[in-house]
């Protein structure tokens, strides 16, 4: 099978599996990137106030003091959205139709995870040869929370994670040609105009790019104007200054220490816990920027980088999530890092790798049958997230887990959609195992090597 068709098979295997639960839940904070669109679209404005159809459970900006009449997001995620949005539009679907929405959300979110995997697929199989890239994409995909959470809403961090996959594939296809390195700062833009804490990761790219290839880092400044100046304008117009940000002076602030270890190892919100096969992922980006291999200092400096931001930030939980959220961007780099340390091992270590992804795989395959199917009843978030308590006393439970609820809820409340979401993941894991088993190459091996 050739690489297109691989990377097609791949896209295909991805939206089926994040759609075989029957299941897209509207909820608030996406509906006000989905009214944002409306409004870009039909009035050419970017103010989401007078919505009064729409029930009010639905406008966040109604429940949340200091966020009036403006969607508190980047408005990346209502410009991916309006495509999709006008589409509606001509067809007749009316604000309030909030159901309808949640699936034209979810459509949209699928269609970005889709470019995730496909980018991702290419960017370790550069690294590390065809056959792990294929365990690592479906990893990526099925083994982390870009099913549960990315995957099935286009919230901010769909966004923002298919843009840094296709920048994390450009700056690897920098090393063979430079240009991708100047052209890396396009999709960065973009990541920080979905989500603004990905400025780090925007100011990390400067860096190495002046690191490797001096001459690029203007060039990489000015494929990133055009997003930001975007965002600059759109501040000017909701907020009344070009400076002003949606969330203002709750951007950022300082709880603690805690959500250090709490963002990769506490019982309900660990990125590690719920995806225990990333840890060969960072041992082996560890190792390579032990050795000041430029690529992949850029990389832990990435990783490091979001996860001191978002473990000292008061809401480190991430509020009502599956597992954990802020770090989902960094998942195309770890799972670069995967695909290394899958091929580099030996065949009991494989053994090991692919049991942790197993359970991985097993945790987000719950979450798509049980998480949002009691999203609006009862789930483990109702009865133990306070978003009063933003110390996250409930994420250090080990007898009363999120996932470990999750996975009895699955299976005490089988129903078909079970009988869908089984089959389409055994199929996506045939398909990636099948090459992935195989020995490496020695062509593979001297990849690795340089």
């Amino acid at each position: 099978m050739s690489v297109r068709a691989k990377s097609i098979a791949i896209a295909f295997l991805t939206m089926a599996f994040l759609w075989a639960n029957l299941e897209a839940y509207p909820h608030p904070d996406g509906m006000s990137n989905v009214l944002l669109a409306y409004r870009f679209i039909t009035t050419g404005t970017a103010n989401v106030g007078g919505f009064e159809e729409v029930p009010f459970g639905w406008r966040n900006w109604d429940r949340t003091d200091g966020f009036p009449d403006n969607n508190r997001f980047g408005p990346a995620t209502a410009v991916a959205l309006a495509p999709a949005v006008a589409v509606a539009v001509i067809a007749g679907v009316r604000p309030q139709d909030v159901f309808v929405w949640g699936y034209i959300d979810k459509l949209v979110a699928t269609l970005l995870i889709t470019v995730l995997a496909v980018a991702t697929y290419a960017a370790a199989r550069r690294l590390a040869g065809d056959g792990p890239a294929l365990v690592a994409t479906f990893a990526s995909v099925a083994g982390t929370s870009l099913a549960t959470v990315a995957g099935q809403r286009t919230w901010q961090h769909a966004v923002g994670a298919a843009a840094f996959a296709i920048a994390w594939l450009w700056f690897i296809r920098g090393r063979d040609d430079e240009r991708w390195l100047a052209r890396a700062g396009l999709p960065l833009a973009i990541a920080i105009v979905a989500r603004y804490p990905l400025a780090i990761v925007w100011l990390v790219g400067l860096g190495y790019v002046a690191f490797v290839r001096r001459r690029q880092a203007l060039p990489y400044l000015l494929w990133s104007a055009g997003p930001l100046i975007f965002l600059t304008i759109y501040n000017a117009v909701a907020f009344g200054s070009p400076v002003e940000n949606s969330y203002g002076p709750r951007l950022w602030q300082w709880a603690s220490l805690i959500g250090l270890p709490g963002s990769l190892i506490s019982p309900s919100r660990g990125l590690l816990v719920y995806s225990p096969f990333l840890i060969a992922g960072l041992l082996a980006i560890g190792q390579r920027a032990l050795r000041r291999e430029p690529l992949w200092l850029f990389a832990l400096a990435v990783f490091i980088g979001m996860w001191a931001v978002h473990g000292t930030y008061i809401g480190w939980t991430g509020s009502w999530s599956y597992g954990n959220r802020y770090l989902l961007e960094t998942v195309p780099i770890l799972a670069a890092g995967f695909a290394l340390a899958w091929a580099g091992a030996g065949e009991r270590m494989r053994w090991v790798l692919a049991a942790a992804l197993l359970f991985a795989v097993i945790v987000q395959v719950a979450g798509l049958l049980a998480y949002y199917h009691f999203f609006d009843g009862f789930n483990w978030d109702v009865a133990r997230m306070d978003d009063a308590d933003l110390s996250g006393a409930a994420m250090w439970d080990p007898l009363d887990t999120q996932w470990w609820w999750t996975i009895r809820s699955a299976v005490t409340h089988a129903d078909f959609r079970a009988a869908l979401v089984l089959p389409v993941t055994l199929a996506f894991a045939y398909f990636s195992f099948r090459s992935g088993l195989a020995r490496p190459t020695a062509v593979a091996v001297r990849s690795q090597v340089a």
